[in-house]
Formats: structure tokens, sequence, C-alpha cells
């Protein structure tokens, strides 16, 4: 099929595989008539199965506030980098736990059930 010019579908395209869209509005991977993945107009990516990377996944650091790894309806509550080898763990926009190679902080009341070790050496 060669088209030249515009091409505008109403419904959905359920038989082909490749990549289809709207202008200023979504670009989408299809396979086997299912969507596979999408961006849309604002660089959003949704996709649905497994996610494999061949390298690192590179975030910006974040904050406690917004941490780069965060939940979809939770956008204050995740993982962020505090510094130089520093993790921090964060809920509520509050950080409440970090980690380094030298130790792990944690800010607020930790609360302990059942048999605990705590080596100091």
């Amino acid at each position: 099929m060669d088209i030249q010019g515009d091409l505008n579908v109403s419904g959905v395209i359920t038989s082909l595989s490749g990549i289809w869209g709207a202008p200023n509005t979504f670009l989408s991977f299809r396979t086997n008539g299912t969507e596979r993945a999408r961006f849309d107009h604002i660089g959003n990516l949704s996709a649905s199965g497994t996610f494999h990377t061949m390298g690192q996944i590179q975030q910006p650091d974040g904050t406690a506030a917004l941490p780069s790894y965060a939940f979809g309806l939770d956008v204050d509550n995740g993982l962020y980098r505090i510094g130089a080898n520093i993790v921090g763990l964060s809920t509520n926009g509050t950080e409440v736990q970090r980690w380094s190679a030298a130790a792990s902080k944690i800010t607020g009341t930790l609360n302990v059930t059942g048999a605990t070790d705590f080596d100091a050496a």
C-alpha cells in the first residue's frame, strides 16, 4: 500500500502490526493487532507486558517530594538520589530512610515484630 498525503482512520485498527498514531496526540506500537506501547503528546510512555533493557536505566536525582521512582497515583512515595552514593526512600513527600555504604538511617519510629539482631560489629 502506498499512501501519499493524509490518512484519517476512524475506529480501531485491529489487524496491523507496526507504528501508528494520530497527529499531535500519540504514537503507538502494535503487534498482532494489540497495542504494546504508546507515547502521548507530552512524552509520557505507557507500555504493557514486561520491560527488558540491555543497559542501565538512568533517572534524574529526584527529591523526597518528587522521587525519581514513584507510583502512578502516589507520586510523593518512592526512591530518589540524595547525594553521591546515597539513596533515599520517601513517603508522603518526606524522607523516611536513607542508605549509603556507611550506614542505613531511619527517620521516625521503627516498629519491630519478632526476633531482631542489631549487630554492631
